[in-house]
């Protein structure tokens, strides 16, 4: 009679942090190619000075992410980079993101790829003037683990590193050396977790 043994193989890579629903998107302090958002200056035009609007026009899920959580990311965002007004009713500038949609195929490959497109947009307070205005479409992919797993990471980083691009693109928009591309690389990658193997040796 033959025997079989069955062994359950777990893979060993774990998924970063960025993969999970409660991890904050928030880009700051990751690498970003060509450049990183920065903390501004004191003195820089935008510091102190931006409040967040027009979140309830977006779709209750950009991707995986809930609105609120992707507001909270910006917000953070902002903050961390010393640009966030600490009472919004003295904020000179407003940011509005517009969704425009994820693009994420889910297709049977060793392959994962996520496009987020958004229009970001700041004005005045004082007039409603139009003084930056950008559709940021960032793009990242991702090889290996679990396809679903590997689809929602992809998705989360595209979005992160959207909320990079814009960050940096206001910095520079306030000194008029804001590119017509705002869009950022990461410097890192998201790693999906291994989808367990059943093996059955002979015995």
């Amino acid at each position: 009679m033959i025997r079989l043994t069955m062994f359950i193989v777990l893979g060993l890579a774990a998924a970063p942090a960025i993969a999970r629903d409660d991890t904050p998107l928030s880009p700051v302090g990751l690498p970003f190619s060509p450049a990183t958002p920065r903390v501004v200056p004191t003195d820089h035009p935008l510091h102190g000075s931006i409040t967040l609007v027009g979140i309830d026009a977006l779709p209750d899920k950009l991707g995986p992410v809930k609105r609120d959580a992707f507001a909270a990311a910006v917000t953070d965002t902002l903050k961390r980079l010393d640009m966030l007004a600490a009472d919004p009713s003295k904020a000179r500038f407003r940011l509005t993101p517009t969704w425009i949609g994820l693009d994420s195929p889910f297709r049977i490959s060793a392959t994962s790829r996520a496009a987020s497109h958004l229009v970001w947009r700041l004005t005045r307070v004082d007039d409603g003037r139009t003084i930056f205005e950008r559709e940021i479409t960032t793009s990242v992919q991702s090889s290996g683990g679990s396809a679903p797993e590997r689809k929602r990471g992809v998705e989360r980083l595209s979005l992160m590193s959207n909320i990079a691009s814009v960050a940096l693109c206001l910095d520079k928009s306030a000194y008029g050396r804001a590119p017509a591309d705002c869009a950022l690389t990461p410097g890192f990658s998201y790693r999906a977790p291994s989808v367990p193997m059943i093996i059955f040796l002979r015995r």
